[in-house]
């Protein structure tokens, strides 16, 4: 059980201080915002949709130290996001996909201005010139469909703005950190708009290299992005409007490494039979989260670009939005794959992919009892992935796979008033996708032996559907039931030439939404249970003598849990914000074998285990008090803290697999001038200077093989100033 004092203890002692009220302030009554989301495909307030998500706007990104896709986890309740070699994994609910290669995908929808990116190597993104962040927690198989399981995720980029406006910034920190930003957004003409924003961000490693062979070169986790983004807003009559925007993403540096856990080699005894004469003389592994020893240095060179056209033609009831975008995403990667300074292997990774989107939907803007939204949704991709793996021992290996998918699907969304207080919303949703690819492994290496092209393909469809009713009161406040689907399409395995089929959630909710207090308490609560079918699940297996890992489906399994977010201004000038979430996971019926006990594992009655990446509880504390000044500016400190349970890195829920709980404390402060036209902020993130663990690889061959982890920031501080103008 978890203490209440260690959950909110450093934050109490604030709120205590905090309490007495701001006279300087006490004129003004200050209500809560409301916040605009588009997660139903159309514009509405957060508090009137009824479905389980948290917007989080620009300015708590900034205040909450978030620059990209991995911050989001601490500000949605029951969302984990980590890293496993270069892809991001992002949990929603217990649910993350297992099989990411070139022929699976992710369990989670993420978008970026409702663009699907299909990939998990691109969705970290840089969080840049962004109006909010909206992350849906439940399947959406009706409006989103498209691989969104656990749930989804659309980050909202700033557009273009018929008056001028620009702003600078530059933030400096510890390990030698630079980034800076930049926007600027007008008019061109009475017709034309547009903006231009860019984003980079520089700093040393966090993984420090202490071997004494080391090659020259930077330290690993270290950063060097740069990111662009252009837009061009056409508004050629007061019925018709066309955004045209372009993205640009580059990140260099030495990238992520594997840090070894354990001794050296660290595996099972098959795998020091095997491969432990070769560790041999290696310097010893620093039992050190932010500390390796290999020979070799990394290199990470990732770059990602991406167009995109979205029409909106306004006519007497409807809405006509069509959008369409092209995206590619490469990834070249080298690295060190033994974990130790001997030359025994090193790995070089490229992964390129291709992607078309085209979705066309109708969206009702009548007075009326009903809304709806229409549409026809289009998706093709096309990847591949090849590595080549080196040694003085081994010698040079090569391997390649590719991917193809296309995927069709019709959907519709009627909500219809039966009364001025309740609602009722029904969906459906029709997907058809085929899918292919192959896999060539030439040359031998380690139990690979070399083989002719296997190729592979699979089909399939799916109706997905949402059933619900509300009811809001005469204050505005929401009680909210509902029943959805969500499915992911099925596939198959690339060296095995098996397939295995899709993956079938149903989930039950119910919620509240309320605005309480005379507009200064926001509270959202839901509580949902999942019946979830055959679940996709990675599992290492022997096959004629080589290591493959498959994909399987697992029998029935069950999430339940509970969720609470609220916002509370005690006075005007103190703000209280937080979440806390409940999740239970279980396998209701799972037989696997344990590839990390070696070749002789055997197969394992894993019934009523947990899923992997699936914590219990989590809690999040913000407290935020404005003072105002004699000159008319303000000083604002804010102190953010998370808790979070500890949660398995794998299915099995072995000792070795758990992840320990872990606290992370942020303090910010900031000063803006009293035109708000300048603002400076301190920060320091991670004050305890916490491990903690975002991921792991399995190592080597798969059986037996040692473990290696991923870790998020160390502690942070820094300043940050930005300047607006227009």
């Amino acid at each position: 059980m978890i203490k209440l004092t260690k959950l909110i203890g450093i934050p109490l002692v604030l709120v205590v201080i905090m309490t007495t009220p701001n006279t300087s302030l006490a004129e003004e009554k200050r209500t809560l915002e409301e916040i605009v989301v588009t997660a139903q495909k159309r514009e509405s307030t957060l508090q009137k949709t009824s479905l389980a998500i948290s917007a989080i706007t620009g300015d708590t990104l900034k205040k909450a130290g978030v620059f990209d896709t991995y911050g989001l986890a601490d500000l949605s309740p029951n969302v984990l996001i980590g890293q496993e070699n270069s892809e991001t994994v992002i949990t929603i609910r217990g649910i993350s996909a297992q099989s990411m290669n070139s022929v699976g995908e992710p369990s989670a929808a993420f978008h970026q201005d409702g663009i699907y990116i299909s990939r998990p190597t691109a969705a970290n993104i840089a969080l840049f010139d962004v109006e909010r962040t909206e992350v849906l927690r439940g399947p959406q198989g009706t409006l989103y469909g498209r691989a969104a399981t656990s749930g989804a995720v659309n980050v909202i980029t700033n557009k273009p703005t018929t008056e001028f406006e620009g702003s600078v910034g530059v933030e400096v920190g510890n390990y030698n950190a630079i980034k800076t930003r930049g926007v600027l957004s007008g008019p061109l003409s009475d017709t034309v708009s547009g903006r231009l924003s860019f984003y980079t961000h520089e700093h040393d490693g966090y993984l420090e290299n202490v071997s004494p062979l080391a090659a020259p070169g930077p330290d690993n986790d270290d950063a060097d992005d740069v990111a662009l983004r252009a837009q061009l807003l056409f508004n050629p009559s007061e019925n018709l409007e066309v955004l045209l925007a372009a993205n640009y993403y580059e990140r260099g540096g030495a990238g992520d490494a594997y840090s070894h856990k354990g001794d050296f080699p660290g595996g099972f005894v098959f795998f020091e039979a095997r491969f432990g004469p070769l560790y041999a003389g290696a310097t010893p592994n620093p039992h050190d989260p932010r500390k390796i020893a290999t020979n070799l240095r990394s290199n990470l060179d990732r770059e990602d670009y991406g167009f995109a056209a979205t029409v909106t033609r306004s006519f007497e009831n409807f809405d006509l939005v069509a959008q369409f975008a092209h995206q590619e995403y490469n990834l070249s990667q080298f690295k060190d794959l033994d974990g130790s300074d001997n030359n025994f292997s090193q790995i070089d990774f490229q992964f390129y992919t291709d992607a078309d989107t085209a979705e066309i939907r109708l969206v009702s803007t009548g007075d009326g009892p009903m809304d709806w939204v229409a549409g026809y949704f289009h998706f093709e991709e096309e990847n591949s992935n090849i590595f080549d793996v080196c040694g003085t021992t081994l010698g040079c290996r090569y391997g390649d796979s590719r991917g193809d998918l296309e995927s069709d699907a019709v959907f519709g969304q009627i909500s219809y008033d039966l009364s001025e207080s309740l609602e009722v919303t029904g969906g459906l949703r029709y997907t058809d996708d085929t899918r292919g690819g192959g896999n060539v492994v030439p040359y031998s290496f380690v139990f690979l032996q070399p083989g002719e092209d296997i190729e592979g393909s699979s089909s399939g469809s799916k109706t997905t559907w949402k059933l619900g009713l509300n009811h809001t009161n005469d204050n505005g406040n929401m009680l909210y039931a509902s029943a959805s689907s969500g499915y992911k399409a099925g596939s198959f395995n690339l060296r095995a030439n098996t397939t295995y089929g899709p993956e079938n959630v149903i989930e039950y909710a119910v919620g509240s939404k309320n605005i309480l207090l005379d507009s200064r308490l926001k509270l959202n609560v839901a509580a949902f249970i999942y019946d979830y079918e055959d679940m996709q699940l990675e599992q290492v297996v022997g096959i004629d003598g080589n290591i493959s890992i498959l994909t399987i489906n697992a029998a029935d399994s069950e999430v339940k849990g509970f969720e609470v977010e609220a916002t509370y201004l005690p006075t005007d000038a103190l703000e209280i914000s937080g979440q806390f979430s409940l999740l239970d996971t279980e396998f209701k019926a799972l037989t696997d074998t344990d590839s990390l006990k070696g070749f002789m594992a055997q197969p394992e009655d894993l019934t009523g285990n947990s899923f992997a990446r699936a914590p219990e509880k989590s809690v999040t504390l913000a407290i935020e008090y404005t003072i105002n000044l004699a000159s008319g500016a303000t000083l604002a400190p804010r102190l953010q803290y998370r808790y979070q349970d500890d949660w398995y890195l794998r299915h099995f829920n072995t000792a070795a697999d758990l992840v320990p709980s872990h606290t992370k404390t942020d303090f910010t402060l900031n000063y803006s001038h009293q035109n708000d036209m300048l603002s400076v902020m301190g920060y320091i993130y991670n004050i305890s200077n916490n491990d903690i663990l975002s991921g792991e690889s399995i190592g080597l061959g798969g059986y037996g093989s040692p473990r290696y982890g991923h870790y998020k920031a160390p502690r942070l501080f820094g300043v940050r100033v930005d300047y607006k103008f227009d």
